[in-house]
């Protein structure tokens, strides 16, 4: 006979905002309620468990089928967004949630937590309250990141971004009104990399703030280079892309007004 069984991987959306404004007292009451209600939904062979902060994880043992793993999950999702009462205010709750379906071959017990903790990510990323089955193209797409990113770290530490300055003309006479200063990646193999392979996972990761100031940096000393030797007639700009991330930073401003003083020192992190 097929054993079925699933895992489901479930973190709470915005439950910082709960403890920020009612405190972690009422987030503590809180995620008992979670507890119960999740409890409410298995039997007595099914194990809850709270893995972390606001991380919960539901193993369902000896289903007829894997149909009945996301029907558990839907109710759990429903139950989730009925009005709870804690300390006065009135709150409704939505969780992401990973499903992984067995049986499957893994060697740790850690792995199915993974992975169900990976279909968990895509379904925070698909919106609020979804839920995902986890498919092994996830766990690429999780590992690729994770290269990624490496390669990111080690190339701001490595000083191996170039910037490509596009030149910007006036329609009206031809001339050259400025740059749009455009970022690249030097691979370990000497090959490019273009923005549009990095920019997203540097902007989920929060490396675009170090990236994007250093960007910011080289324009305006290379603006500053130009500036001495082109006759003072000459009037340009330069353009830099900035990420909405960086315009949520409180010191963006005072990072700006830095670069254009030139306080930073002139190395050579970048290459026109």
């Amino acid at each position: 006979l097929n054993y079925f069984y699933a895992l489901i991987f479930l973190d709470l959306d915005r439950f910082k905002l709960i403890n920020d404004s009612l405190g972690h007292l009422a987030g503590d009451k809180v995620l008992c309620h979670v507890s119960a209600t999740l409890k409410k939904h298995v039997r007595l062979l099914d194990t809850v468990a709270r893995v972390g902060g606001d991380e919960f994880a539901v193993l369902l043992e000896e289903i007829a089928s894997p149909g009945d793993a996301l029907r558990v999950a839907r109710k759990i999702r429903e139950s989730l967004t009925e009005a709870m009462n804690i300390d006065g205010h009135k709150l409704h709750l939505s969780a992401g949630m990973g499903i992984v379906l067995g049986p499957a071959d893994y060697e740790r017990p850690e792995e199915l937590l993974q992975n169900a903790a990976i279909a968990m990510n895509h379904a925070r990323r698909s919106g609020v309250g979804r839920i995902k089955i986890f498919d092994w193209v996830m766990r690429e797409v999780a590992e690729h990141v994770m290269g990624v990113e490496t390669g990111l770290r080690r190339s701001l530490e490595e000083k191996q971004f170039l910037l490509y300055y596009q030149p910007i003309y006036s329609l009206a006479d031809r001339s050259l009104v400025g740059f749009e200063a455009l970022v690249r990646r030097r691979r370990p193999d000497g090959g490019i990399d273009l923005p549009g392979e990095f920019i997203h996972i540097a902007e989920e990761t929060g490396l675009i703030i170090p990236l994007g100031n250093m960007v910011m940096a080289e324009a305006c000393a290379a603006l500053g280079q130009w500036s001495k030797d082109m006759p003072a007639s000459t009037k340009f700009s330069i353009s830099v892309n900035l990420s909405g991330k960086q315009f949520s930073q409180p010191d963006l401003v005072k990072q700006t007004v830095k670069s254009l003083r030139g306080n930073r020192s002139r190395g050579h992190a970048f290459a026109p």
